[in-house]
């Protein structure tokens, strides 16, 4: 993350940055989902987490390497209501094939024996393809697949992601987001670029099973909160109005079982 382009995130960002962008898009709570593979930082985000009443659930960190550990921080995280999924940054192990080692697969039982999401970040195409695998081995867990397992936008090749996508979705059990498809920033790049990705998305899983993610702030690399909200207006315009409904609003509330007010859905 050296080059330039990531300059308008080298600093920490809070709820009070957020709160405007939402306010001006008419969200009226989000999910929040830990950045980093570290326990201290965990518990960082879930203080924040529980301190804000925008905030509707929160995707922590365990440390799934080792078993008998990640069992006694799941104990202590699931006394905290908020906590409603597990998350390992995949892209910070150098082994592709990390997430598939016996010890971890121990601790994503473990973490659907307590009800907890497991999300699988995808920024490599081994990633998304052991999402199925997961997924089968663990029929009656949740998992979600991170911004739509990075499709090639704009011309890296429909294949392999489409047909990886396709198997994962295939499974019932996954759900995935339709968030980060404007990173890395591209020059020029709008709503248009991501129509056929998103009208692939909700032809695998069905819009019951996508739901709107902002990846905020990370995608102000790419441009203002309000700008990547606007572009997902733009590709979702194929889309019924129940099915557009369905992924801003009910989405991430079915998926991750939140309890919110009548008044809205929420996006992660």
């Amino acid at each position: 993350m050296d080059h330039p382009r990531w300059d308008p995130i080298r600093r920490n960002y809070g709820m009070d940055d957020f709160r405007p962008a939402l306010a001006a898009c008419g969200i009226g709570a989000t999910v929040m989902v830990q950045v980093g593979n570290d326990w201290t930082d965990c518990l960082y985000g879930l203080q924040v987490a529980e301190r804000d009443p925008m905030i509707a659930g929160y995707v922590a960190w365990v440390d799934l390497a080792e078993p008998e550990r990640a069992r006694a921080q799941l104990d202590e995280l699931c006394t905290h209501p908020k906590v409603v999924g597990i998350r390992h940054v995949l892209t910070m192990e150098s082994d592709l094939h990390w997430v598939m080692q016996p010890k971890v697969l121990e601790s994503i039982a473990e973490i659907g024996r307590r009800g907890l999401v497991y999300e699988v970040t995808s920024d490599h195409l081994e990633h998304l393809d052991y999402a199925a695998t997961l997924a089968r081995r663990f029929p009656d867990q949740r998992f979600v697949v991170n911004h739509l397992g990075k499709p090639p936008i704009p011309t890296a090749g429909w294949e392999p992601w489409a047909g990886l996508l396709a198997k994962a979705a295939a499974c019932p059990n996954v759900y995935s987001k339709l968030s980060g498809l404007s990173t890395p920033p591209r020059e020029g790049w709008s709503g248009h670029d991501y129509r056929r990705y998103v009208e692939y998305g909700v032809e695998q899983f069905g819009a019951a099973r996508l739901m709107y993610g902002s990846n905020w702030p990370v995608t102000l690399v790419a441009g203002a909160y309000e700008r990547f909200w606007e572009a997902m207006g733009v590709a979702m315009q194929g889309l019924s109005a129940a099915e557009r409904k369905t992924i801003l609003e009910e989405g991430a509330v079915s998926c991750y079982g939140l309890n919110l007010p009548a008044a809205g859905g929420a996006a992660p």
